[in-house]
């Protein structure tokens, strides 16, 4: 199961960036995590490392996303 986490804390301002982990590293591809965030915004970048990802979007459409796709699954996973 894929959880999104913003790397913003509450009090701060909005952040470009999500950090999102429990996804199959050896399956998932650069492609798949952008097909499913970009329904969400813009998205600028992806990089991923071992198990876990950063995407990069345009604007502040980040937080948007989290609350979208916290616990959604990419590849079934």
């Amino acid at each position: 199961m894929l959880e999104a986490v913003a790397l913003a804390v509450a009090n701060q301002r909005p952040t470009k960036t999500l950090f999102i982990i429990n996804f199959d590293p050896v399956h998932t591809r650069v492609r798949d995590i952008e097909n499913h965030f970009e329904p969400y915004g813009n998205v600028l970048h992806v990089r991923i490392r071992r198990n876990f990802a950063f995407v990069q979007f345009e604007t502040q459409e980040a937080t948007k996303s989290l609350e979208c796709t916290h616990m959604s699954k990419i590849l079934d996973r």
